[in-house]
């Protein structure tokens, strides 16, 4: 019976260090009725505005608040949104690399130059799924691509 509860233990321990590090957000793609969404400082209407995220672009949730959202921006930046402002129609996907940021190129080749990056654990707008590459859309209002398997 010890040995059986042994070599229980030690599987459910080589498990957890079989599970890759991820970390658990929501991503959220903003709705406004026209223009960019202000990215506040403070969770407050009054508190200065430190960022403005294109309509439609995608922001990963940090917490919900009962009229508010902290987010986390492409570019690193934290802020705070109007929770009516988010949820709106499109599929977004985190950025999922080890380290530093991941290049948003101006074409989906390899060799295409870079125009933008995002930094790990941002949400990206996903416009268009493809087999190698996908089209996605930042806060900034940029539209690039990714290299398949970044962001999800």
């Amino acid at each position: 019976m010890t040995n059986y509860l042994s070599v229980g233990v030690l599987l459910v321990s080589l498990s957890t260090f079989a599970i890759p590090n991820i970390t658990f957000a929501a991503c959220s793609i903003i709705k406004t009725s026209s223009g960019a969404l202000n990215v506040r400082k403070k969770a407050s209407k009054t508190s200065a505005i430190i960022f403005k995220a294109s309509r439609g672009s995608a922001v990963s949730v940090k917490k919900y608040y009962k009229n508010w959202v902290k987010v986390t921006l492409n570019n690193g930046n934290i802020g705070y949104v109007s929770r009516k402002h988010l949820n709106g129609k499109g599929e977004c996907g985190l950025v999922r690399i080890d380290s530093g940021r991941l290049n948003i190129r101006k074409h989906s080749k390899d060799d295409s130059i870079v125009i933008d990056v995002a930094v790990r654990h941002s949400a990206i707008r996903i416009l268009k799924q493809g087999y190698n590459w996908d089209k996605v859309k930042l806060n900034n209002g940029n539209i690039g691509y990714v290299v398949s398997g970044y962001v999800y």
